[in-house]
């Protein structure tokens, strides 16, 4: 069984007054458009990881079947969503943990099942069609106890160093939306 964690504690700081996960993509939230994105995929159970004071973020996944972890400590970055995350992982005795952004809209559940198939017990992850890494990622269980000694805003890059890249269509492994220019484009 595979875990699948979206980590939407962040601060959107870089969107200003806006919250880059609330933006919508045909009328649907970007953050509740990823879930229903991971949940079709039938790779497992879906964690989401949220500062606790985000109702708006809560209300975009109302009546989803995912499991929302609060996180008093989200300002210390995205290691705080992958340290909650992998102990998650350890208690569900999961085979490994997904991570999937949650404002890269172009990557589908095939994209996901895709990668689940090529999943062994080395990490993977997508790329673009010309090789460059990027996102999601698979990590075997074996690598999560690793994931406690994370801090900051860094995430899992010197734990994904022997990954084999799974390339995706186009761009899509690398295209997110982070700033207000990229939502205005």
């Amino acid at each position: 069984m595979i875990i699948t964690l979206i980590p939407a504690a962040g601060a959107s700081s870089r969107m200003g007054h806006r919250d880059k996960l609330l933006e919508t993509i045909r009328g649907t939230p970007i953050l509740r458009r990823t879930a229903e994105t991971v949940i079709s995929a039938k790779l497992g159970p879906v964690l989401v990881t949220l500062p606790i004071d985000t109702p708006d973020r809560r209300t975009a996944l109302a009546s989803l079947p995912v499991e929302v972890i609060e996180l008093a400590n989200a300002s210390e970055g995205m290691a705080a969503s992958l340290r909650a995350g992998a102990r998650a992982g350890l208690i569900y005795k999961a085979d490994g943990m997904m991570i999937c952004l949650p404002d890269m809209p172009e990557v589908t559940a095939a994209d996901l099942k895709r990668l689940a198939g090529e999943f062994t017990e080395t990490p993977i992850r997508a790329a673009t069609e010309d090789g460059d890494p990027g996102h999601p990622t698979l990590v075997p269980a074996r690598l999560l106890q690793e994931f406690e000694t994370l801090t900051g805003d860094k995430g899992a890059a010197g734990l994904m160093r022997d990954a084999s890249l799974v390339k995706l269509p186009g761009n899509r492994a690398r295209l997110d939306l982070d700033t207000k220019e990229d939502w205005d484009r």
